[in-house]
């Protein structure tokens, strides 16, 4: 009845002690029952999905001052969400989803760059598990303004220039670079 545990009950254990018709070694089966839940536990902890996704992006580009944003986020237990934080350059920040379609996730619509300078943007990604992951990046939109007409007029000791420019956002700052070494006739 016991065999499978090395048991036989006529057998001989610890030299001069034989166990009696019918008794069982508790302590063999107490020490196959800590190694059974010991190869348990290991095998329930190696099964474990300790490893946050990975997030890889393969699309962010911009077109008519709209961002387009692409990311292959993987995980082997799954993704539940992803999301990004994008950060103005004014320093709002706005929260939005992310939507999957074979493992691409990207925004439902192009996100609005409607400010000059630098867009920090984080990606989170959380997957079956709950392993949390963060991917951040940057884009930076700078416009050309473009300058229409320019005229200059020069009347001893000064010089007046007459600028006009076109920028879809408007102008902040006109620079005047005149180089190091700016020449004037006499």
């Amino acid at each position: 009845m016991f065999e499978a545990f090395g048991l036989e009950a006529s057998s001989r254990i610890s030299g001069r002690r034989k166990l009696k018709e019918g008794r069982i070694d508790t302590r063999k089966i107490l020490a196959a029952i800590s190694i059974i839940s010991l190869v348990g536990v290991a095998v329930y902890f190696l099964s474990q999905d300790m490893q946050p996704p990975t997030i890889k992006i393969i699309e962010k580009s911009q077109q008519d001052k709209k961002l387009f944003l692409k990311a292959r986020i993987r995980d082997q237990s799954g993704i539940d969400g992803a999301y990004i934080l994008v950060k103005y350059p004014s320093s709002k920040t706005l929260n939005i989803t992310l939507f999957s379609s074979d493992g691409v996730y990207s925004l439902l619509s192009p996100l609005n760059l409607s400010e000059e300078g630098v867009y920090y943007i984080q990606i989170f990604a959380r997957d079956g598990k709950g392993n949390l992951e963060c991917m951040t990046t940057s884009f930076t939109l700078y416009d050309n303004p473009k300058i229409v007409n320019m005229s200059y007029l020069y009347v001893p000791n000064t010089l007046r220039f007459n600028v006009t420019a076109k920028d879809s956002t408007g102008i902040s700052k006109v620079l005047l670079d005149g180089g190091s070494r700016i020449t004037r006739k006499m």
